[in-house]
């Protein structure tokens, strides 16, 4: 019995080790070799050793945003290092020695934030972190009770975010909440509390905040980070002075993510405002400055996938990557993926798994992206080599791809046993072979002996998952709603999500859809042009004779004479009425009308009241206005004038219907075109090209490719400057040829050149610079075998931001 009582405790233990790391979150900082061998942008130091080596390497390590300092570790160390990192903004640390003195502190210029555990002895000290010169986010966790946060002070007009864990008791909630009325620029609070009876009724004051993070004591208190909370959204809105609508957006995470009845009570008590129950988390990104006292809604937070990069790829340029196509799918039910270069991937059901092998539950981010160019091999970083030798052979893609699918909060690989079929249209190239890049040994394996056994391989048959009625099929189109267009960030106006410049097309008195570039244009289609910046609707200030001293009377007008928003017509003669603020006459122009570009609009109105609810749509949010619909006094007059909005209110509803319906059934008619032109495309490419596949048992980068000699047999005794001859301190040097679909990779020196073929030598310095020298340039060398030369590059400039920026400017053929 006593044997069987130990393997039943063992057995236990076993199991709760395996709970354990199921709920682990995945880790968000890496060791300083995982950040050197995989470019991770957050590093973790635990040892003095570990910071002394990152103190060594700072210069190379120029990418890194974000550093967690743990364990016994002389804090001087790593900041005197941080000097030489502009992208560093972020420094966390839980224990500190040492502490920086406030020269270096000033010294550091780009640090925006600041985490710091902090006990009763040291709290003084965090009030000198205020000579940092650009810090806005204050995260502080108390480790033991404090009794004096004056310490807080010096942060006043620094801080936009501020948040305090620990035991923070009643009196103490008070304190802070005194000292941070004063805060002009603060519109970010968070606070751990033991009950949200606790928190004081002067939380109101604070008139710039915007959101609220409450913790609760008791789920801390049972082992849980705050990462593992749950939450439940709050927004309560309410009123300051009869003017425009405020709104504070409260998040409370606990255990239960549910707050009984009193403490919503509570709640609604401190601000005196209405509340709703939300769905969806807003992110605390749009900071209010001193000058804006109107409160803007920001959009709601979209799914942040992160998606893994291999670590055989080595992008040479940060600034400028290859953006793949992201296609969100049930992994529930086949999908295939249609990009826009022709790809297609066939993926049968459950065929995700996470690292701990779990199916996920939720919606699945699916990346493609496609290396069709030399550009495109370049800046992603891909081995082209295949032999080494004096004359060394590289691969030539055929086509390239790399696929890598996600949750919001993990990523995935392929369950084993599963596969994916992805199709291409290429030349019937008998050399070419398919091949997988192994991520530890940057190589490239082909697949036929990778591939060799199909044991364990659960048979697929793609043709019928191709066929079947049940496979969803996936493309890169936006078909998202007319109110998911309003309230999403994506979508300016109605135009399709991330598109800055569409035509609308218009048919009657409606705006219907958003015109694609792979539709044949139609001549009796009316259109206009709607680019991202422009104002579509018009705040316009008047003053009736008969104005109320205090009120401001406005207008809205679609900008375009109701070609937009023809639910406007009713209003166009109707005064809406802003009561404004006797100390400042300037408010209303100020917040609503400078400078301000709003793109969309929406009036809610209830039948009976005096007010409606004006929402305008902006690039950072919504705006809220609560306008008055009638400035009578008498009550019968009054009760007229609501009666004559009601009936311009049934008028702008049924209109607005009515342009809904318009433009979602038309979305869905141009989803059906849509899939009809993939079809034809296909149809059309399958008369010169034959229809190809890979099938992959995994997740990464996969190419068809074959074995090329460059011909390169003139070597160049080389020399490299920039356009003002001054020295390039070269670290790497890129050679690509016209005859082959290939980048090649070379040490500084002496280089081997096909002095024909050559159209772009391209180097990195060792700060992370690009030049380049053209096809055109090394021509006008008349270099021979044997040259010495100096290559005057031109650096690109930060400006070029897209790879077919670069295409455009090196002339660069995208073959």
């Amino acid at each position: 019995m006593l044997v069987n009582k130990y393997i039943r405790n063992f057995l236990l233990m076993v199991l709760l080790l395996c709970c354990q790391n199921q709920f682990a979150q995945t880790k968000d900082y890496y060791s300083l070799k995982e950040v050197v061998r995989n470019r991770f942008v957050k590093l973790e130091i635990n040892t003095q050793s570990e910071a002394l080596q990152f103190a060594k390497n700072a210069e190379k390590l120029f990418y890194i945003s974000s550093i967690r300092i743990n364990g016994d570790v002389d804090v001087l160390t790593v900041l005197r290092a941080a000097l030489k990192i502009d992208e560093l903004t972020d420094i966390q640390f839980k224990r500190f020695n040492n502490f920086p003195s406030k020269a270096l502190l000033d010294s550091l210029i780009y640090i925006e934030s600041i985490t710091i555990y902090s006990n009763e002895e040291n709290t003084e000290r965090i009030a000198d972190l205020a000579s940092l010169p650009t810090l806005n986010s204050l995260t502080i966790y108390l480790d033991e009770k404090v009794e004096n946060y004056k310490f807080l002070k010096p942060f006043e007009r620094k801080i936009n975010n501020l948040s305090l864990i620990g035991d923070l008791l009643p009196r103490h909630l008070e304190e802070i909440t005194n000292i941070l009325s004063s805060f002009p620029f603060l519109n970010t609070l968070s606070l751990s509390v033991d009950r949200l009876t606790d928190l004081p009724s002067s939380l109101s004051s604070l008139k710039m905040l915007s959101t609220l993070n409450l913790y609760d004591n008791l789920s801390r208190a049972a082992g849980n980070g705050i990462e593992d909370l749950g939450v439940e959204y709050f927004e309560i809105i309410y009123d300051k002075e009869y003017d425009v609508s405020k709104g504070i957006r409260i998040n409370y995470f606990s255990d239960n993510n549910s707050l009984s009845e009193f403490e919503r009570d509570r709640l609604i008590a401190i601000w005196k405002g209405e509340l709703f129950v939300t769905n969806a988390k807003i992110p605390e990104t749009f900071s209010l400055n001193s000058d804006s006292a109107g409160a803007i809604i920001s959009f709601a937070q979209a799914p942040s996938i992160d998606f893994v990069s291999s670590p055989a790829l080595s992008p040479p340029y940060e600034r400028i990557k290859k953006q793949g196509e992201i296609f969100a799918i049930d992994p529930h039910k086949a999908a295939i993926l249609h990009t826009l270069n022709g790809i297609n991937a066939l993926i049968p059901a459950e065929s995700f798994v996470d690292d701990e092998n779990n199916s996920p539950a939720e919606t699945v981010y699916v990346r493609i992206t496609h290396l069709e160019n030399q550009a495109d091999l370049l800046f992603t970083g891909v081995p082209m080599k295949a032999i080494g030798g004096s004359d060394p052979e590289y691969f030539s893609s055929k086509t390239m791809f790399n696929i890598v699918a996600s949750t919001s909060k993990n990523n995935l690989k392929l369950k084993e046993g599963r596969q994916i079929k992805v199709e291409y249209f290429g030349d019937n190239d008998t050399l070419a072979g398919n091949y997988l890049l192994d991520p530890e040994s940057k190589s490239w394996f082909d697949l036929r002996i990778y591939y060799y056994s199909d044991a364990g391989i659960i048979p697929q048959d793609f043709y019928n998952l191709k066929q079947s009625p049940s496979s969803e099929n996936y493309y890169h189109l936006d078909n998202s709603d007319f109110n998911s267009r309003f309230f999403s960030e994506n979508n300016y106006f109605l135009n399709d999500a991330f598109t800055t410049v569409q035509n609308i097309v218009i048919e009657g008195k409606y705006v219907v859809k958003p015109q694609q570039n792979w539709e044949v244009q139609n001549i009796n289609k009316i259109y206009v042009k709607v680019k991202k910046g422009r104002s579509l609707i018009k705040i316009q200030r008047l003053a009736p004779k008969d104005a109320v001293k205090g009120f401001i009377y406005f207008r809205l007008t679609d900008k375009l004479n109701n070609l937009l928003f023809p639910e406007l017509k009713p209003f166009s003669k109707f005064n809406f009425i802003y009561i404004s603020s006797k100390e400042d006459k300037k408010e209303f122009t100020r917040e609503y009308v400078s400078q301000m570009k709003y793109n969309d609009i929406r009036i809610k109105y209830v039948s009976g009241n005096e007010f409606c609810l004006i929402t305008l749509k902006t690039d950072e949010g919504f705006i809220q206005i609560k306008a008055l619909i009638t400035d009578e006094k008498s009550v019968k007059k009054k009760a007229k004038e609501i009666a004559f909005f009601s009936k311009l209110y049934k008028k702008y509803s049924t209109s607005l219907a009515a342009r809904e319906n318009a433009f979602n059934n038309s979305i869905l008619n141009r989803a059906t075109a849509y899939k009809q032109y993939f079809s034809s495309r296909e149809n059309s490419m399958n008369k010169t090209k034959k229809l190809q596949e890979i099938r992959i048992r995994e997740l990464g980068v996969f190419a068809a490719m074959t074995e090329e000699k460059t011909g390169a047999t003139s070597e160049i005794i080389a020399a490299y400057t920039d356009n003002g001859g001054l020295p390039i301190d070269v670290k790497q040097v890129y050679v690509i040829q016209k005859n082959i679909n290939s980048v090649q990779v070379l040490k500084p020196g002496n280089i081997m050149l096909d002095l024909v073929n050559t159209s772009l030598i391209a180097v990195i310095d060792y700060t992370g610079n690009f030049y380049y020298l053209t096809a055109k340039d090394l021509k006008s060398l008349n270099l021979t075998s044997n040259s010495l030369v100096y290559f005057r590059m031109t650096k690109l400039l930060p400006a070029t931001k897209t790879i077919e920026d670069v295409i455009s400017i090196t002339g660069l053929k995208a073959e």
